[in-house]
């Protein structure tokens, strides 16, 4: 009976064990969402995505696929298109590429960006420093390209994936950051309009483009859709 009992005990130690490590490893979350969440804001860290495929490839060259446009090589339309149908060369880009993330969804993601962690800007960076960090002004512009994995049928029809709720979506999402001197621009306008001043456009190298963007930020800020609807994608 002695040894009965003892052989017993030993299989329910053994079994209590392998329960136990089951449980851990249950409770345990993946690698992989550990790396993205931010333990601050229990946010996705943008980038996440791109960062664990280049570690998983082994590929440490992936810095080229984050590298700035030529704006010499693109034409936006002049003051007076309608009229001239004449075209000028870009002035620098007001926001730069920071960072990107491709991830497939159920369906369409809605407020995308309200779902990552955007670090903040560098306070030892010029013209970071200069924006309030208050301001109506976002530090980031983000862009969602979805494409859903699954094409519209044709004349109506109901295909299967549609019966099966909505498709897998790819988002394709690019993170863009205001350059320090759109940044620098920026509080140089908060100043202006703070201070009822005038400033020298020419001087502060000032142009159209960095007013209308304030104002249009304004305008979002206020809920002004006449202003909101002045841009497009």
């Amino acid at each position: 009976k002695s040894n009965r009992t003892s052989k017993q005990q030993i299989s329910n130690n053994k079994n209590k064990e392998h329960q136990n490590i089951n449980n851990k490893n249950k409770n345990k979350r993946p690698n992989k969402l550990k790396r993205q969440r931010n333990p601050k804001k229990g946010l996705y860290k943008i980038g996440s995505s791109l960062h664990m495929a280049q570690k998983s490839s082994g590929n440490s060259n992936w810095t080229c696929a984050l590298g700035q446009g030529d704006v010499s090589n693109f034409k936006v339309r002049a003051s007076g298109y309608k009229k001239t149908k004449q075209k000028r060369m870009s002035e620098p880009a007001l926001y730069d590429m920071y960072d990107g993330d491709c991830i497939i969804s159920e369906g369409r993601t809605e407020n995308f960006s309200k779902k990552m962690y955007f670090p903040p800007l560098p306070s030892n960076v010029d013209g970071f420093n200069k924006l309030d960090k208050n301001s109506f002004i976002p530090s980031y512009f983000v862009v969602n390209l979805q494409v859903p994995t699954v094409g519209k049928p044709l004349f109506g029809a109901k295909s299967k994936a549609a019966k099966n709720g909505p498709p897998p979506t790819m988002n394709a999402v690019y993170y863009f950051r205001i350059s320090p001197q759109t940044a620098l621009i920026m509080s140089y306008l908060q100043n202006e309009e703070k201070e009822n001043i005038k400033l020298n456009d020419s001087v502060l190298h000032i142009s159209n483009s960095h007013r209308l963007m304030y104002q249009w930020f304004k305008g979002l800020n206020q809920d002004d859709k006449v202003m909101a609807g002045r841009f497009k994608a």
